[in-house]
C-alpha cells in the first residue's frame, strides 16, 4: 500500500461466527444443527460469503448455498437485521459483543466458526494529513491496544 501512497494499519483479529436473536429461535420447531441450517432463513453479507456459507469445527467442514436468505453489504445492517429476528448469519464477535451481553442475540453452535477475518484501518499517507484526521487515527489505535 505504501507504493500507492496509503498506510494500512491493523486494527483487529476476529473470527465470523453464527448468532440469532431469540426472536428468531422462539419460532423454530426444532433447535439449529449442522444437518438444518441450509434450511434456515439466513443474512449474509456480500463480499464475505458471495451467497455461499463454510463454517469449520477442528478438522469438520461445512459448505452450502443456503435456500433462503437476506444479503446486505453492511455488518452493522446485517447485525440489526439478525437482532431483529429476520434470520441467522455469520458476525464477528466485535461488534456482536454488546448484543450477546445485553441477551439480544446469541452465539450458535459453539466451537463452529467461517475465517478468521483481519480488520485494517486505510487513510492516505501521512504527509499533509489533516490534525483532525490523525487526532481520529490515534484514538482508533489506542482503542485496539484497550
Amino acid at each position: 500500500m505504501d507504493e500507492m501512497g496509503f498506510v494500512a494499519r491493523k486494527l483487529f483479529d476476529d473470527k465470523l461466527e453464527l448468532f440469532a436473536s431469540q426472536q428468531y429461535l422462539s419460532r423454530l420447531k426444532e433447535p439449529i444443527t449442522t444437518q438444518n441450517l441450509i434450511s434456515q432463513r439466513w443474512v449474509l453479507i456480500n463480499g464475505l460469503s458471495n451467497g455461499e456459507v463454510t463454517m469449520e469445527k477442528g478438522t469438520e467442514k461445512i459448505r452450502f448455498v443456503p435456500t433462503s436468505y437476506i444479503e446486505t453489504n453492511s455488518p452493522a445492517y446485517a447485525k440489526e437485521l439478525i437482532v431483529s429476528g429476520q434470520g441467522i448469519g455469520l458476525l464477528i464477535n466485535n461488534i456482536t459483543r454488546d448484543c450477546v451481553e445485553t441477551g439480544n442475540i446469541v452465539k450458535l453452535l459453539p466451537g463452529w466458526s467461517a475465517r478468521d477475518i483481519s480488520c485494517y484501518l486505510l487513510y492516505p499517507s501521512r504527509q499533509n494529513l489533516a490534525k483532525r484526521m490523525q487526532v481520529f487515527i490515534n484514538f482508533l489505535m489506542s482503542t485496539r491496544e484497550s
